[in-house]
């Protein structure tokens, strides 16, 4: 099931992609098995390569993988820690939904709210009764600016806690999450001591063709749309 769908808007005269046309519960750190795969299509193996992730750490083992079928979703990682029974770390890389990535002061903030939304979505459909104790704040993971993202997601007594870490590399998202017992200042140490773990060997690649394709597609339609509502100005 769809999460997000490609949006255009023209703001002042400027054009701003969203590039991600799908998503499945498990591209925000959901269960892996929800949304069944499909036949992977060109322009996502630039994730192959070895450099990309490791399969294991002295801390984590990675237990599954799954490349998407849309390029634009990228791919999403679930690492075990070892020495703690049922406790994961999710990684996901995926292309930044913009034109432009460099000095965008908006882009962690921006894909915060998408995530907010894609729970609210969760919630509207009957998975979640609420949304709880949302935070965001700046942080810097192996000097690298980042955001961390938490909150509870509550169903009348169950619960669960998320702590998500977002950053950006190359022309990708790199989101980290995992599930916690609770919010305390020790649970948010101990998930970003194993974000800062792994951080160091994960190197998200370059921008693919096949992304580099979209944006310019897309920008020659919004140069066009531009050029059109300019001459309907002069012509009002």
């Amino acid at each position: 099931m769809a999460l997000r769908r490609a949006q255009q808007k023209l703001i002042a005269g400027i054009a701003v992609l969203t590039l991600a046309a799908g998503g499945a519960y498990y591209r925000y750190g959901y269960p892996f098995n929800q949304t069944p795969s499909a036949p992977v299509v060109p322009g996502n193996n630039d994730f192959e390569h070895p450099a990309a992730y490791p399969a294991s750490t002295a801390n984590l083992t990675l237990q599954q993988r799954e490349l998407f079928s849309d390029p634009m979703n990228g791919i999403g990682l679930r690492y075990n820690v070892n020495n703690y029974p049922g406790l994961s770390l999710d990684l996901n890389m995926y292309p930044v939904g913009a034109l432009s990535w460099v000095n965008n002061p908006n882009l962690l903030d921006d894909e915060a709210d998408v995530i907010l939304a894609d729970m609210d979505y969760l919630i509207q459909h009957g998975r979640w009764q609420q949304r709880l104790e949302t935070l965001r704040e700046p942080v810097v993971l192996q000097e690298q600016p980042a955001l961390r993202l938490h909150f509870k997601l509550q169903t009348g007594t169950t619960a669960i806690y998320k702590i998500i870490f977002l950053l950006v590399q190359e022309d990708k998202y790199v989101k980290f999450s995992m599930e916690s017992a609770d919010l305390s200042p020790n649970a948010l140490q101990q998930a970003q001591g194993l974000v800062e773990h792994l951080l160091p060997q994960v190197h998200a690649p370059p921008e693919s063709d096949y992304a580099r394709k979209i944006r310019d597609e897309h920008q020659a339609k919004m140069k066009q749309k531009v050029q059109e509502l300019l001459r309907q100005r002069q012509e009002g």
